[in-house]
């Protein structure tokens, strides 16, 4: 499967609350949980997996922010708007999607559909 990506490894800043979030959302699209070890979760899907490792209490300064250097998104793709638009209502029930005091996204998601080249969740 030559060029396939096989995984990407993120480091995050808390460990447990990535793992609350990403494994309901994962599971949603599919993946199952692949590795799991003190510091770290990875969750797979076919041929591919998604690394989420607790970041070294030393390079925990400088807080995330998608316009730096580095990751911006991670974008999946979704079986239709419908899918989209239930994701959405799950993301703001779970309270991932905004924060209960700023309402201010904490999270965005990119959902690419076969029907829409691009769908944004804000």
């Amino acid at each position: 499967m030559k060029g396939t990506l096989h995984h990407i490894e993120i480091y995050v800043s808390n460990l447990d609350k990535s793992k609350t979030f990403w494994t309901w959302f994962l599971s949603e699209l599919g993946y199952e949980i692949f590795q799991v070890w003190k510091e770290g979760i990875s969750y797979k899907l076919a041929d591919t997996y998604l690394v989420f490792v607790q970041t070294e209490r030393e390079y925990l300064e400088q807080e995330y922010h998608r316009k730096r250097t580095g990751l911006n998104h991670l974008a999946f793709h979704a079986e239709s708007r419908a899918m989209v638009d239930t994701f959405r209502k799950k993301l703001i029930e779970k309270k991932f999607l905004y924060s209960t005091t700023t309402n201010i996204p904490l999270l965005v998601v990119q959902i690419i559909t076969r029907s829409f080249l691009k769908t944004q969740i804000e």
